[in-house]
């Protein structure tokens, strides 16, 4: 089966773009601004138990997704998906979290900037989802899975983009 899948596979020059247009310099200035740590987003605080987070269950913030319908009445959905919390984070502002994974979540939002910005359709539902709460126990996506099993979703394909700025 692999095989002939693989045989559908070709160059695409608008994914092309799409994939040159993310810059590495763009998704440094995104973690910086979302971990406060560029003096201007005013972020002092990046953890479930800050004032005024919302929570999906006590104590976690809840799970953050962007749906892109198919332009026809597809039932496939493709899912994109990272997590956002980050070991360490229970009260304390420093988190070791620029890797697992800021890195994820700025790769998903840079995703869905250039889909934004080249004006993207798809053939299938896209779902890009921030899950919370995975080092504690994979909450926020056990949540999700439950509502997807719930709607009988079908789910074909899942790409998790958790520490794509790894360096062994």
């Amino acid at each position: 089966m692999v095989l002939s899948a693989s045989a559908n596979i070709r160059f695409d020059p608008v994914v092309s773009s799409l994939v040159n247009s993310i810059s590495l310099n763009q998704m440094r200035d995104d973690i910086r601004w979302l971990t406060g740590e560029d003096g201007k987003s005013g972020i002092i605080s990046r953890h479930s138990f800050a004032e005024g987070s919302r929570l999906f269950i006590s104590g976690f913030a809840p799970n953050v997704a962007c749906k892109y319908s198919a332009l026809v009445g597809a039932t496939s959905t493709v899912l994109i998906s990272e997590h956002y919390d980050s070991r360490g984070s229970f009260g304390s502002q420093r988190a070791p979290g620029g890797n697992d994974d800021g890195s994820g979540t700025v790769t998903l939002l840079r995703i869905a900037c250039a889909i934004a910005h080249f004006g993207l359709t798809f053939r299938s539902n896209i779902e890009l989802v921030a899950f919370a709460g995975e080092e504690q126990g994979l909450y926020g996506s056990k949540a999700y899975a439950r509502e997807m099993r719930e709607k009988d979703a079908s789910i074909t394909v899942m790409i998790q983009a958790d520490m794509v700025g790894y360096h062994a």
